[in-house]
């Protein structure tokens, strides 16, 4: 991540990307905060914890999962709306992810 930065970074100040930032308000600085420490710093913290203990196949399942918490965090926080044929989509997901948290380790 660090040498990815590194290498955005002549764009970013290019783009004026420090006048960006300086015009932020506390909630936005909260928001970038938020995404990095949580989103990208806690979310990777837990995936290689994870990797540890739980073979790929299995964590990676867990993946498809995103879209959904994404989805019930926005009809939360500011009022997404959710429609039947997304529930249906929903809930064949999660469906999908819990036959592949169930499947027996040799059963492949």
């Amino acid at each position: 991540m660090l040498l990815g930065a590194l290498m955005l970074l002549p764009f970013f100040v290019a783009a004026d990307g420090l006048g960006v930032y300086a015009r932020l308000f506390p909630g936005g600085i909260a928001a970038l905060l938020f995404l990095g420490v949580a989103c990208s710093g806690l979310g990777h913290l837990y995936w290689y914890r994870a990797l540890e203990r739980v073979e790929a196949s299995r964590v990676a399942a867990l993946l498809y999962l995103e879209p959904l918490v994404t989805l019930g965090a926005a009809a939360i926080l500011i009022g997404e709306p959710v429609g039947l044929v997304t529930v249906a989509g929903g809930a064949l997901v999660v469906g999908g992810v819990a036959l592949v948290q169930r499947a027996s380790p040799g059963s492949e």
